[in-house]
């Protein structure tokens, strides 16, 4: 019998069980179910912003959803402080707050080498190769407490979670089935990194900085040439390489031949997604990605979407069981993997067009909406899951064009659709699933961990901090490194260029997190005794404003944010901005800046990391009856309660 019928076999069977803390198995070795006639489907839509569904659904262009409110109401729900989507999506799933699950920010800092590291989730490559544990790359969690979705599967209820937020290793309890969403890397252990191909050196190794991608030079005699793609780390951690050939056909067309297959990329089309193997070692490591060429003269241009890890438990683990993930493929056609597959850093940077953003965006939902309406037909639940981050990403980046300007309509035209869009094929899902839920007698819930804000300009703490005299720099900000490649992790040597530690009493990274240069504790520490000093930046931070409006909605301590951190690991204050205003990337990174306030022109326009987070809340919409919770950490506890957990 082949695994996969083997856990087929042993999920046919339903005895009753106790409903304790840990799934029964039966006689034959396969698990014991709890007897319940109850389902329940969990939407989790990133982002879902309670103003812009109110504003789309008056409008008229979300009739699923006004259905649902007009049933059950729409609750906004206090979110975590900080808002981040790691934060915020691990305090939903465990109903823990930040200082307890361990995801209390996405970057934090080592406070004896002010080096920074990543949380939840670090990916590495295994330690042998050939994997003899099943995977060549891992992932490592510091996440230690069970979601909802893994204690329903161990009380018995039969679940099936797809796409689960930072929940990578994914958990394993036979029986029930899991694939990893935002956490599963791309095929270069990064978290979306794309490929930036020029034939002009310069163009590529641009100045201005490539926030998440990588640049490569195109080499081209005459109609033939060749370039390198970069894939999956190998034993010394540098990227795999791979090079291709490539053959201008007309200024059109442009043939490329990657592992002796040859596409055609024409222009003005994204490619469907193609089979790319790298060799890593002696072996190989199986990815995939679309293509689009921007142009072929004068310079020819191509855009490579982020790569993804084929669906193989023998590279990297991103389900659960371990082959569920090549089953999906097989059952419903190519997917993409990396749990951040819209690439929104390659709009920020100019590497690609939004017309390419917006035909990967309508071919990724499709695939995860062909997955999802599937699943649920052709697996056995209790407990379905589904989350999909489409509406965050978007928002991400065209949050400012929700509405028409009329200094500017046309900006309103040429971007303001594709929000409109993805709240409407969210609306459309819902319609899916009220449909099969229905006739599965079962009961739906939407959610969110957050709603989203405009970001209209960049806070720098750092440069406040350096402007005020609590930080000192030994050169001029204009003379740092700039930040490239925000999700590779070899940049955060570079953390706090410039900073001269015996002079500096305070610094910034993370989502607005302030710590003091306190010896004894920080590396090169000068202050004894902070209190006096924490309620002076505070006040001073309190009463900043920029063209007369305040600039920060509240600066905390950090024991009353997180009391169970220790000292060593807490932030000493943590700030929150009004609504209009964003932490600047670079200093959530330890770099400064070189102004205080800078104006954003970016594309990147939608956020809720950093500001209050009283002016981004989360979204529940359920069944009358279910419960009415107050707050983000309180959702899991009404979803097990549904079944009597």
């Amino acid at each position: 019998m082949k695994r996969r019928d083997f856990i087929r076999a042993t999920a046919a069977g339903a005895l009753a069980s106790s409903g304790g803390a840990s799934l029964l198995l039966n006689a034959c070795g396969g698990p014991t179910y709890k007897e319940t006639d109850r389902k329940l489907v969990v939407l989790a839509f990133d982002g879902l912003d309670p103003t812009t569904l109110d504003r789309f659904m008056t409008n008229g262009r979300l009739p699923n959803f006004a259905e649902l409110v007009a049933k059950s109401g729409m609750q906004r729900l206090e979110t975590t402080n900080p808002a981040e989507s790691s934060t915020a999506w691990v305090s939903l799933s465990t109903g823990l707050p930040p200082d307890d699950h361990g995801a209390f920010a996405s970057v934090a800092r080592k406070p004896e080498d002010y080096s920074l590291y990543r949380l939840p989730i670090e990916h590495r490559r295994g330690s042998w190769w050939p994997p003899w544990d099943g995977a060549a790359y891992e992932s490592t969690n510091a996440v230690k407490a069970p979601a909802f979705w893994e204690k329903s599967a161990l009380s018995g209820i039969r679940t099936v979670a797809l796409r689960v937020p930072y929940a990578v290793p994914p958990p394993d309890v036979p029986g029930s089935f899991y694939l990893g969403g935002p956490g599963v890397p791309d095929a270069t252990l990064g978290g979306g990194r794309y490929h930036f191909l020029s034939t002009n050196s310069k163009e590529a190794y641009r100045d201005d900085a490539l926030l998440g991608g990588f640049a490569g030079v195109l080499e081209l005699t005459e109609k033939d040439g060749r370039g390198t793609l970069f894939g999956p780390p190998g034993a010394g951690g540098e990227p795999a390489e791979l090079p291709f050939e490539f053959v201008v056909q007309n200024p059109q067309v442009v043939d490329v031949l990657i592992n002796g297959a040859r596409t055609s990329l024409t222009s003005g089309v994204v490619s469907d997604l193609i089979p790319i193997t790298f060799s890593v070692g002696r072996d190989e490591v199986r990815a995939s990605a679309s293509f689009y060429l921007i142009s072929t003269e004068p310079e020819v241009r191509i855009y490579v979407s982020p790569m993804n890890f084929y669906p193989d438990e023998d590279v990297y683990r991103m389900s659960r069981p371990g082959d569920w993930a090549s089953e999906l493929l097989e059952k419903y056609q190519p997917y993409r993997t990396a749990g951040r597959a819209l690439d929104t850093l390659g709009l920020v940077d100019g590497a690609m067009l939004k017309n390419v953003f917006g035909e990967n965006f309508l071919r990724i939902f499709a695939e995860r909406r062909k997955q999802l309406v599937g699943a649920l037909a052709d697996y056995s639940w209790n407990l379905f899951f589904h989350f999909d981050d489409s509406i965050e990403q978007i928002q991400h980046v065209f949050y400012r064009y929700a509405e028409a300007d009329p200094r500017d309509p046309g900006v309103f035209l040429a971007y303001g659709d594709l929000l409109h869009k993805a709240y409407e094929l969210a609306d459309e899902v819902l319609g899916d699933v009220l449909d099969r839920a229905a006739q599965a007698n079962a009961d739906v819930v939407v959610l969110s961990a957050y709603g989203c804000s405009q970001v209209g300009s960049w806070f720098d703490p750092n440069a406040w901090l350096q402007e005020n005299g609590y930080l000192t720099l030994y050169k001029d900000p204009k003379d740092l490194r700039p930040v490239f490649a925000y999700d590779d992790p070899r940049y955060f040597g570079r953390a706090f260029d410039g900073v001269d530690w015996p002079k500096t009493r305070a610094y910034s990274c993370g989502p607005g997190f302030i710590y003091l240069n306190q010896r004894g504790r920080e590396g090169q520490g000068v202050i004894e005794d902070g209190d006096a000093l924490k309620d002076e930046i505070a006040k001073r931070l309190t009463d900043a404003k920029h063209e007369g409006k305040r600039i920060c909605a509240a600066v905390e301590p950090g024991e009353k944010v997180f009391p169970a951190l220790t000292d060593e690991t807490r932030p000493d204050m943590i700030v929150s901005l009004e609504p209009g205003y964003q932490v600047a990337g670079a200093s959530r990174l330890g770099l400064t800046g070189p102004s205080v306030i800078a104006a954003n022109d970016t594309f990147w326009t939608g956020g809720h990391a950093t500001v209050n987070p009283s002016t981004v809340p989360a979204v529940f919409l359920a069944p009358p009856g279910l419960g009415k919770p107050k707050k983000v950490t309180d959702l899991a506890s009404v979803i097990l309660n549904y079944f009597g957990l």
